[in-house]
């Protein structure tokens, strides 16, 4: 595995433009090797290498003595104010968002659509605004919103806007924190999870004003650890239901760890499987633990079923986490008070490895079958993936596990024939 990242700056003689490229290397002589050749290349002025940078991409960058790593974004904020000076008052903002909803309260002034003028410099502002996520999560909820607005902003749209650069101003000194190694009195559990990809998603349902949802997904290498990436993003269709929404989302957060998995294999770090997804919608986890498309979400695309195979392989195994406890929540909805202090502080420093909440019992047999063998134990629960099966005991047996008091006709329709299956049997045929 890579152990240190470094960071090296390449002026280009002929465009004039500055590249900022991280590095991971495990051979001191290979970054040497490296940083020769580009010498060579564009001549020794031109190159700058730092071993410890204080800056990368607008990011200041804070060594700790723990060995854990800070990011803030003071200049970047400031910078953008000064920009925006003539549109901000000296008010302070403890919230990113109003305290009800993330739709703008309409008025007559506030429903008046922005001029053209007005209209670019919104598109110039949300902009500028998406690169603060990096170490502001707590505005992307607002900011999908404000995002979702851009073909037709109006004054309150562009007012909101503003608020979310006040709050930024007044938080301008916070910074994310990335925790060093494990102390020398770490447990082998919480070293062990250091290897872990541990990711929580959300939605929320009926967010936008054309009444699509908001998925929110973060993504930590160890358990309760500072996420590295938190994503809220603004579905492609309608929701039908709370559980059809966050439905959805599990495929988005498949997609993404599929994708970070990708990641971590070319720099030559290999994961610890089965990862765990939590959920707070027991609904949408009862359906997604079925091997089959459930009830009440037959109706949703393939492309939000795909994430099935991943726990048929054994890739991920879905969890159910309290709502007060998910770190996604605070991704998707305008959270306000001491909830809002408690997630915000928990999604950029993380938590001791001490004081981490403990996954509560689950309250489904098959999230607990899953939780301590994977899919994998749970398929060959009902029968071996090979086997012909033809009593009416394991079909029973089946429904029991999937539905708990599940009866048939309460069945979608779409199982029959894999119930028929598990009944009757078939040389031809198998479970897959």
């Amino acid at each position: 595995m890579k152990e240190i990242a470094y960071t090296t700056r390449i002026i280009k003689d002929l465009s004039s433009v500055a590249i900022a490229t991280l590095i991971t290397y495990d051979a001191e002589a290979g970054l040497d090797d490296l940083h020769a050749a580009l010498v060579d290349t564009f001549g020794k002025d031109k190159v700058k290498l730092e071993k410890q940078p204080t800056t990368f991409l607008g990011l200041q960058v804070k060594y700790n003595a723990d060995g854990s790593l800070a990011l803030g974004q003071r200049g970047y904020i400031l910078n953008l104010c000064e920009r925006f000076s003539g549109f901000l008052s000296d008010r302070a903002e403890a919230y990113p968002h109003e305290s009800d909803t993330l739709a703008v309260t309409q008025d007559s002034r506030r429903a008046e659509p922005l001029s053209a003028s007005m209209a670019k410099a919104y598109l110039t502002l949300v902009g500028s605004l998406g690169y603060c996520i990096h170490t502001y999560a707590s505005i992307q909820a607002s900011l999908t919103y404000l995002q979702s607005r851009s073909s037709c902003p109006c004054v309150g749209d562009w007012e909101k806007g503003i608020r979310m650069l006040r709050f930024l101003r007044t938080h301008q000194n916070q910074m994310v924190v990335f925790p060093g190694p494990c102390g020398p009195d770490a447990t082998e559990e919480e070293i062990e999870s250091r290897f872990r990809l541990w990711i929580t998603v959300d939605s929320s349902h009926n967010a936008c004003p054309d009444g699509k949802g908001i998925t929110g997904i973060t993504a930590s290498l160890g358990e309760w650890c500072t996420p590295f990436l938190c994503v809220a993003a603004k579905q492609r269709s309608v929701g039908m239901s709370t559980a059809d929404t966050e439905h959805y989302g599990f495929g988005e957060a498949v997609a993404k760890i599929r994708w970070i998995r990708h990641i971590a294999e070319f720099i030559g770090y290999h994961s610890v499987q089965p990862i765990r997804v939590e959920n707070d919608n027991m609904a949408a986890l009862s359906l997604a633990s079925m091997p089959f498309i459930g009830k009440g979400v037959r109706h949703a695309s393939v492309r939000s079923h795909f994430f099935k195979e991943a726990i048929l392989d054994g890739t991920v195994v879905f969890v159910w986490r309290p709502t007060h406890q998910l770190l996604a929540d605070f991704l998707t909805k305008p959270v306000t008070g001491p909830h809002f202090a408690k997630l915000d502080d928990w999604i950029r420093c993380g938590l001791p490895w001490a004081d981490r909440p403990i996954l509560p019992p689950q309250p489904n047999a098959v999230f607990d079958i899953g939780v301590t063998a994977g899919a994998d134990k749970f398929l060959q629960t009902i029968t071996p993936r090979s086997a012909i099966v033809s009593s009416v005991s394991t079909a029973d047996n089946f429904l029991s596990l999937c539905g708990q008091s599940a009866k048939l006709s309460e069945i979608d329709l779409g199982c029959v024939d894999l119930i028929d299956l598990f009944r009757v049997g078939s040389k031809d045929q198998s479970l897959h």
